[in-house]
């Protein structure tokens, strides 16, 4: 009994084999014979001629924007006012009152020191008036992993953090 099992297990055996075999003799593309397919069919017999080839559409990428970054850091600027009247006021005025004190050599001397103290004190006097203007220096992390630095004179309610574009040196939030 073991020998019709160990037959008929090799007889089977054998029939899987014999079918896997003939099975890639199958025709391919759906039943298609092969026929001219990929070689000349007119006057250049014998020759290969590649099927055509398949194109497919590009993957083309988003355009990068460059212009776009975070808000890296904002930063006062305080410029201190340019201005010189009140130091040339305050000389005018200085040497007015010291021509008044004295004669001679002392007269001359307490013009001078007149001259310079007024200018000190009409300086110092402008610049508390005036103290200047403040600008702030908004500096940019890029997209493209640069840095820019843009000078405005309000940054308005842009914060650190915020992501903005930046036009023609204008900085704004999106």
């Amino acid at each position: 009994m073991t020998i019709r099992k160990t037959s008929r297990q090799a007889a089977l055996a054998a029939l899987i084999g014999g079918s896997m075999l003939l099975g890639g003799c199958a025709v391919p593309y759906g039943g298609q014979n092969y026929g001219n397919q990929g070689y000349a069919s007119q006057g250049n017999q014998g020759y290969y001629n590649p099927p055509p080839q398949t194109t497919y559409p590009s993957y083309q990428q988003p355009p990068r924007r460059d212009n776009y970054g975070v808000v890296d850091a904002i930063d006062v600027v305080n410029t201190p006012s340019q201005g010189i009247g009140g130091a040339v006021v305050g000389g005018v005025l200085g040497g007015v009152v010291g021509h008044q004190i004295g004669h001679g050599n002392g007269n001359t001397l307490a013009t001078i020191a007149g001259v310079v103290g007024g200018a000190v004190a009409g300086n110092q006097l402008e610049q508390r008036a005036s103290p200047g203007t403040t600008s702030y220096n908004v500096r940019v992390r890029m997209n493209n992993n640069g840095f820019q630095t843009i000078s405005v004179s309000n940054p308005g309610d842009l914060r650190v953090g915020d992501r903005v574009r930046i036009d023609n040196g204008q900085i704004s939030r999106y």
